[in-house]
């Protein structure tokens, strides 16, 4: 998929506001352009809210541990939060060229190890697209 201006220049400011903690800023840049593309923003806007929400609550499960106060109900609204990050990365990918969507789809969305892995790291990126646009419209 062709990526334009205006997704990489996003990419860029964002990339710059975390301090270079993007892994997977190609793949946010393709999230961002299919959801411009294809009137996706609300999905794109719920994806990161969510991704903030599930790497929050991954660090507090880490921190916490299983035998911690609370750790169920966690684990349960993570699992929850998860499947619906998964159902909107989906819903986004479905939208890109057939190779793009995919390579989208085994690095995140398959039922592996890695791909779980590859998410969270996906997840902490999103988290950051969040992060700025929240600081971005508050200081506008």
């Amino acid at each position: 998929m062709l990526i334009s201006e205006h997704t990489h220049t996003f990419i860029e400011a964002v990339q710059q506001y975390s301090g270079d903690q993007l892994k997977h800023a190609a793949d946010c840049a393709l999230l961002v352009e299919a959801a411009e593309s294809h009137s996706l923003q609300d999905a794109l806007a719920d994806l990161c809210f969510t991704s903030k929400f599930l790497h929050k609550t991954f660090g507090v499960m880490k921190r916490i541990g299983p035998l911690g106060e609370g750790y169920g109900k966690l684990s349960e609204e993570f699992e929850s939060n998860s499947l619906k990050a998964l159902a909107l990365m989906q819903t986004i990918a479905d939208t890109m060229p057939a190779d793009d969507r995919r390579g989208f789809t085994q690095a995140y969305c398959a039922v592996t190890a890695p791909a779980f892995e590859a998410m969270m790291e996906l997840v902490h990126d999103l988290s950051w697209l969040k992060n700025y646009s929240i600081d971005t419209k508050a200081n506008a």
